[in-house]
């Protein structure tokens, strides 16, 4: 799924935020292309 996100940002720096191992992490791009749009995206964690 990390590797769908990053094709999907058009940014060639992302800054991913991560706090704990059960907790979503943040994916965001360092620089915006477009000032009216702001991307969040977030990757949740899966028990096995």
């Amino acid at each position: 799924f990390l590797i769908d996100i990053l094709q999907n940002i058009n940014s060639v720096d992302v800054s991913i935020e991560l706090s704990d191992p059960s907790r979503a992490g943040l994916i965001m791009p360092v620089d915006k292309e477009d000032e009216n749009e702001d991307i969040l995206m977030l990757l949740m964690p899966m028990m096995v």
